[in-house]
């Protein structure tokens, strides 16, 4: 090993990073010659590895761009700030944010394919993009280059979940916290793995165990509040929510304590976070789809058709992205009933049921859609196959705008056969 990588190990341990044979391997192969370069580049991996944390991606990449003005052929740091900049659209939805990621992907690419966080960042931006297929071969190939690398578990999990492997998927994402019990983004993938699917009590536990790992990420709360959200304990989510709106006033905390208000009934309070949600971020299409939701039942219908046509904007702009991105296709379904274009609607309604037919949130808005569009039949049957999905009952009972859907006779003779929520 030479002085320029013991140099290195030395930074990773005062980050306090986790190191291994596959670390050492890796550092050895890919590293630079220039010592300002690898000290750049391990502060930015530093923060990189806490993402979520406020401010912690723009100080990496302020610090990876430094490592390739020193050194221009170091393919990890440009590999580093292709997954920068992608966790940062990630988080703001901002379309351009994917040009740079693929930009510096490329160019890491270019210098040295072969290195696995080049590899890993290539399947990265394959998930994001759709390409789920690919996806799977890029990380298996890693893991048989490296059975113990728990990003590639991590992310070849992601990949199942999305190709429709929910048994798979399960088990790859358990194995990617078994090799790394430490990590909180494991956790995280599978606490949302299991709320994707419904399944939200078993996402309480990993939820929590993000927290406990990093008790400053506001985005661990505010997804701890959504399990209870879907489980109609509102009160436990709101006060999650709170409590990641005190970390950080984020515009997805402000979103969720504005659904809150929108379930009590406090449409005004609920436009009012909406609203301060929008000034953090305006990419966000779901917030403009609740704005304009809650701008309708005020009766304000101006403002309620241009929220939604902007939500529309925003949602197809995303979706160039990923076309086969499941949730974007469901809003697009559901903002197009909401001003009246059944075509739109429908076609982006069948097009995310073939996508994700198991998935309760997805049959619930797909169901939403359909009433929305006048087809209660199609509505009722969809809402019955959510209910059996263990979509929440009483989440549908407090839709104010399923009130006449819940009311008809023949949907309250089939909620007769299921049991109460506990």
């Amino acid at each position: 090993m030479n002085l320029q990588t013991e140099t290195v190990l030395k930074l990773i341990e005062m980050l306090d990073i986790t190191t291994n044979d596959r670390i050492k391997a890796t550092l050895a192969q890919g590293t630079t010659e220039i010592p300002a370069a690898s000290s750049y580049y391990l502060n930015g991996v530093g923060y990189l590895y806490k993402y979520s944390q406020s401010d912690n991606l723009e100080n990496a990449i302020i610090l990876f761009k430094k490592a390739v003005e020193e050194d221009p052929n170091y393919a990890l740091a440009f590999a580093a700030l292709g997954e920068s900049y992608w966790r940062r659209y990630e988080i703001s939805g901002g379309v351009t944010y994917v040009d740079s990621a693929k930009l510096y992907l490329n160019r890491a690419m270019d210098i040295n394919s072969e290195l696995i966080p080049v590899q890993q960042t290539m399947g990265l931006l394959d998930l994001g993009t759709g390409d789920y297929d690919e996806a799977v071969a890029i990380f298996t190939s890693i893991l048989e280059q490296e059975p113990g690398n728990e990003i590639a578990y991590g992310g070849l999990a992601e990949a199942y979940d999305n190709l429709g492997m929910y048994e798979e998927a399960e088990q790859t994402y358990k194995k990617a916290i078994s090799l790394k019990p430490d990590y909180w983004l494991s956790y995280k993938l599978l606490g949302n793995f299991y709320l994707r699917n419904g399944d939200y009590q078993k996402a309480i536990d990993p939820l929590y165990r993000v927290v406990q790992l990093t008790p400053d990420n506001f985005d661990g709360y505010s997804n701890i509040g959504v399990a209870y959200y879907y489980q109609s304990n509102w009160e436990m989510a709101k006060q999650y929510f709170a409590q990641s709106y005190e970390i950080e006033p984020t515009e997805s905390a402000a979103s969720n304590l504005g659904t809150v208000n929108y379930l009590e009934s406090n449409y005004s309070e609920a436009a009012k976070y909406y609203a301060l949600a929008l000034e953090n971020n305006p990419n966000n299409y779901a917030i403009w789809g609740n704005l304009a939701s809650v701008q309708g039942l005020l009766g304000k219908e101006e403002e309620e058709r241009a929220n939604y046509e902007k939500a529309i904007e925003v949602a197809e702009n995303q979706l160039k992205v990923n076309p086969n991105d499941v949730n974007i296709n469901a809003v697009l379904g559901s903002y197009y009933a909401d001003i009246g274009d059944s075509v739109k609607s429908v076609f982006y309604i069948e097009k995310t049921l073939r996508l994700a037919p198991q998935v309760p949130s997805i049959t619930f808005r797909a169901a939403s859609a359909y009433e929305n569009l006048g087809n209660r039949e199609r509505a009722i049957d969809l809402m019955i196959k959510a209910v059996e999905q263990d979509y929440p009952l009483e989440n549908i009972l407090n839709q104010p705008e399923l009130s006449e859907l819940v009311s008809d006779q023949r949907f309250q003779e089939l909620i007769n056969n299921f049991p109460p929520s506990d």
